[in-house]
C-alpha cells in the first residue's frame, strides 16, 4: 500500500512538474505593497526596505 502511495505520488509530482513556469532569466521581481524609502542598510527602519536589503546584501548586516 505505500509503495503504491509513493508510486502515485512520484507519477503525479513527473507529470505537473512542466507546468511550473519561472521568472524570465535575468529579471528579479519584489512583490510589496509599497516600495522601500531607502536601501541604505544603516537607515531603514520599516519592512519594505529591510525585506529589499535582505535580498541585495544577503543577511551580512544584520540588525538586532
Amino acid at each position: 500500500m505505500r509503495t503504491r502511495v509513493i508510486v502515485w505520488c512520484a507519477a503525479l509530482f513527473l507529470a505537473l512538474a512542466p507546468l511550473a513556469w519561472g521568472a524570465p532569466s535575468g529579471k528579479v521581481v519584489v512583490a510589496q505593497g509599497v516600495d522601500p524609502t531607502t536601501l541604505d542598510p544603516h537607515d531603514h527602519e520599516e519592512t519594505p526596505a529591510f525585506n529589499a536589503l535582505l535580498n541585495i546584501y544577503d543577511t551580512l548586516l544584520v540588525r538586532d
